[in-house]
C-alpha cells in the first residue's frame, strides 16, 4: 500500500519547479497525481505515497518532471519497482493437509531481506503435504525405510517465485513433521550455493521415524522476503537390523499333505516386506525343496501343500526379510519325520511278572498288567 522513492534535480541553469508521480508504467496512467516537489541543488529528497492499491507482479515507477528558468522541461524516470505479494509457490505438491499463511515480520527466517519498514501482510507459507520431495537421493523414489545410518540424504524439487526468484534454501530433519530437533535450519546442500537440490549430511543417526523440511525464501527486499516451509508429511524411518524370530515350530499333516510353519518375532523398525519357506534333507541346506515365496505381509504362519516322503526326516525353514532387505533365516529345532505306520504290537500279559501270564488274581481291588516287545523303528513310541 506505500510506495516510496528518491530524487536529486540539477542543471545547468537554475531549477525552477519540481514535480513528481508514481506511475505503473513508462506510458501508463499516474497512480498518484504530479505534486510539486521540495528542491535545492545537490540535495537527495525522499518522496512517498499511502493508501495506494497496488497490484501483484506489476511495476511501479517515479516520473520526476523538473523546468528551469528558461521553461524549459525535464523528464527522468527511476528503476521500476516489482511488486511481489506472495511466497515461493510448490507446483508438484500434492496430498495436502495443511496450507496456511502467517504474518511473521522479519522473522520467517535469518534469511530474509529487510530494508526499510516490514510490510505487515502475511508472509510466510506453511504447507504439508507429499510430492516435492524423495526421502533418497533419487527423485520420485520416495522411501519410507533405509538401512543407511551414517548419513541423511533426500532430494528436492526446486520451489518457484515468478516474479523474483528464490534467494535460498534452508533444509531441517525432526522427529514430527517441521520439527528441527535432529537436524536445526541449515543449508541443504553438499556444497554451498551448488543448487543440485541434493541433501547429504554425515551423522550416525539412531534407529527413529525422521521427517524433512525445506525452507525457500524469495528475493524480495523492500518491505521483506517471503518465505514458504513445506514439510514432508512422508517418513523415513532408520532401520539397520535384521528381523528377529526366536523360534519357528514346524506340523505336518500326512492325510492331507499340509505342513504347517508358525514363528514368533517379526521386526519392530521397518516390519516384514515379504518371506519364503523351504525344506531340507539336513539343517543347514535346502536339498528337499528350494525357496518359495509365501505371498502377503507380516505373515506369522503359512499352510502349504507337499509331500513329504515316508521314513525321511526333513527339516522346514522360512528366511524373513524386512522392508531394508536384511534378512533372518531359522531352521526348526525338530526335524520332521513322515510315519503313517502303526507300532510292532508286542505281548501283554496279566499279573505283574514278564513272562507269567497268569489266569487269576489276588485281590478284587487291584488288577496288574504288563507288556513288552512293543516298537516303532521309523518315529519310536510316543506313550501307551
Amino acid at each position: 500500500h506505500v510506495l516510496r522513492s528518491s530524487y536529486m534535480a540539477s542543471d545547468i541553469m537554475p531549477v525552477t519547479y519540481v514535480e513528481w508521480a508514481f506511475d505503473s508504467g513508462l506510458e501508463g496512467a499516474s497512480v498518484t497525481p504530479f505534486v510539486e516537489g521540495k528542491w535545492k541543488e545537490g540535495e537527495m529528497y525522499y518522496v512517498a505515497a499511502q493508501d495506494l492499491l497496488l497490484k501483484h507482479n506489476t511495476q511501479y515507477w517515479l516520473n520526476l518532471r523538473t523546468t528551469n528558468e528558461l521553461n524549459l522541461r525535464g523528464t527522468r524516470n527511476s528503476r521500476p519497482t516489482l511488486i511481489d505479494l506472495t511466497p515461493p509457490s510448490l507446483p508438484k505438491v500434492r496430498d495436502v493437509v495443511y496450507d496456511a499463511m502467517e504474518a511473521q515480520g522479519c522473522t520467517a527466517s535469518p534469511l530474509q531481506i529487510c530494508l526499510m519498514d516490514v510490510s505487515p501482510i502475511a508472509n510466510h507459507r506453511y504447507v504439508r503435504g507429499k510430492g516435492m520431495q524423495t526421502n533418497e537421493m533419487k527423485l520420485n523414489v520416495d522411501a519410507r525405510y533405509t538401512k543407511h545410518h551414517l548419513f541423511v540424504a533426500a532430494y528436492f524439487e526446486n520451489h518457484h517465485d515468478e516474479e523474483t526468484g528464490i534467494l535460498d534454501y534452508e533444509w531441517a530433519l525432526g522427529s514430527k513433521e517441521g520439527a528441527t530437533n535432529w537436524f536445526d535450519w541449515q543449508s541443504p546442500f553438499v556444497h554451498p550455493h551448488s543448487q543440485t537440490r541434493q541433501i547429504f549430511k554425515r551423522r550416525k543417526m539412531p534407529m527413529l521415524t525422521y521427517f524433512h523440511t525445506v525452507r525457500s525464501t524469495n528475493l524480495v527486499e523492500l518491505g521483506g522476503s517471503l518465505v514458504t516451509t513445506y514439510m514432508h508429511t512422508t517418513p523415513i524411518t532408520i532401520d539397520y537390523t535384521a528381523p528377529v524370530i526366536p523360534t519357528l515350530v514346524a506340523r505336518y499333516d500326512e492325510r492331507v499333505g499340509e505342513l504347517t510353519l508358525e514363528y514368533e518375532g517379526g521386526d519392530a523398525e521397518s516390519g516384514i516386506y515379504f518371506q519364503e519357506w523351504a525344506i531340507g534333507e539336513t539343517s543347514v541346506d535346502t536339498k528337499f525343496r528350494g525357496y518359495e515365496a509365501i505371498p502377503g505381509e507380516d505373515q506369522r504362519s503359512l499352510t502349504v501343500s507337499v509331500q513329504l516322503p515316508e521314513g525321511q526326516s526333513l527339516w522346514p525353514r522360512i528366511r524373513v526379510v524386512n522392508r531394508v532387505e536384511l534378512d533372518r533365516t531359522v531352521v526348526v529345532t525338530q526335524h520332521v519325520f513322515v510315519d503313517s505306520s502303526a507300532p510292532d504290537a508286542g505281548t501283554t500279559e496279566d499279573g505283574p511278572h514278564r513272562h507269567a501270564d497268569t489266569d487269576w488274581l489276588p485281590s478284587d481291588e487291584v488288577v496288574t498288567v504288563n507288556w513288552f516287545d512293543f516298537k516303532d523303528d521309523q518315529s519310536g513310541i510316543n506313550h501307551y
